[in-house]
């Protein structure tokens, strides 16, 4: 039971989130469409280092391009993949960022699986 917060105490969010894994999947940060560029795909990944990365260390930032889909079920384009030094590290990215918007949509970012990551995603970088 939480108690309510009384005069000279500060309200806080009622779940903090906990990353589970050093991988943190943001799901379409990038709206992929036929007019989508090399360059946006860039951009983006430009934008997720230096955003991102200024909360906590990450080592490899991957977004899902077309190309990629071809064999690989449940990925999606414009999804981004965050490799974080840690799991510390991403719970930080996950607490800094995970209320903010991109390009006018709300970031949604989750845990994703390490094992999965390394054996099917890592080698797309």
């Amino acid at each position: 039971l939480q108690a309510l917060p009384g005069p000279g105490m500060l309200a806080l969010p009622a779940a903090q989130v906990n990353a589970t894994s050093p991988i943190i999947q943001i799901n379409e940060i990038l709206k992929v469409d036929d007019k989508t560029t090399k360059d946006d795909y860039e951009d983006v990944l430009e934008d997720m280092k230096d955003g991102c990365g200024q909360h906590g260390r990450i080592l490899a930032v991957l977004i899902i391009r077309p190309e990629h889909l071809a064999g690989r079920p449940g990925l999606k384009a414009g999804d981004v993949y965050l490799q974080c030094a840690t799991t510390d590290d991403a719970t930080k990215i996950m607490r800094a960022m995970g209320h903010r918007k991109y390009d006018g949509r709300q970031i949604n970012m989750t845990s994703f699986e390490e094992g999965k990551f390394m054996g099917e995603l890592r080698p797309l970088i």
